[in-house]
């Protein structure tokens, strides 16, 4: 069954396990990569460094190949996560306990590796409140738009394992956006379709939050206004 990309950019593409991984995997939505704009690239928090991390040693330990934080890198996380959502649904028929233990080694690790993969593409930082990786956040800083990078990877392990509780209060959570850009992206993304695979994984959500940035910008220069915007923390305090 194909989905439509309507509006929440929580949308993505996994490898098939048998199919390889190649440029050719990844869904083309025609909004071109940023332009490479050269800046220094602090490093992130502690806790989100050791993460990532880990997450390439875990992909490199099963498929054989070592993940660089670029956006090329991510067929090969969506392959990755496939295979594990696979394990997470055959777990879930014999042993709740080892699907809870699964999520939590896979969800903070492979977020944190995304959200370092958005964070190196766009001038963002991340957000770190509590102890509970599912609430950090990476937040941009030439456009208003954040993104939740654990709950990305969540929705994809546990969306067969119904344990996500409101479907549409957690698909709210994945991003934030102005009501009228939200609108805005709805309307382009509502046009492009994606099978079931491609909708959850990482790769495609990459390119629906490149079409959210450049449906930002371009609203922004139609109303005469500057294109790059210097928002702050405080900018996203609620």
């Amino acid at each position: 069954m194909n989905k439509k990309l309507n509006g929440h950019p929580s949308n993505g593409h996994s490898a098939g396990a048998d199919e390889g991984v190649s440029p050719e995997d990844v869904v083309d939505f025609g909004v071109p990569d940023p332009e490479p704009v050269p800046r220094e690239v602090p490093p992130p928090p502690t806790k989100i460094a050791e993460l990532a991390d880990a997450c390439v040693r875990y992909v490199e330990r099963a498929l054989g190949v070592r993940l660089d934080y670029s956006a090329e890198t991510l067929p090969l996380l969506d392959h990755y996560l496939a295979d594990a959502e696979k394990t997470l649904v055959l777990q879930s028929e014999k042993d709740a306990g080892a699907v809870q233990t699964t999520l939590n080694l896979l969800v903070p690790t492979a977020g944190a590796y995304f959200g370092e993969v958005i964070r190196r593409r766009y001038p963002s930082w991340w957000r770190l409140e509590g102890d509970d990786p599912m609430t950090y956040r990476i937040e941009f800083e030439t456009v208003f738009l954040a993104v939740s990078p654990m709950l990305i990877v969540y929705e994809q392990l546990a969306r067969d394992l119904s344990m996500r509780g409101d479907e549409s209060a957690f698909e709210a959570s994945l991003i934030e956006m102005d009501e009228e850009d939200q609108r805005a992206a709805a309307e382009r993304l509502a046009e492009l379709e994606v099978d079931d695979d491609e909708y959850y994984s990482p790769s495609t959500r990459l390119e629906t939050i490149d079409v959210c940035v450049d449906t930002i910008r371009t609203r922004r220069m139609e109303a005469g206004d500057p294109v790059e915007m210097a928002l702050s923390h405080e900018d996203y305090e609620t």
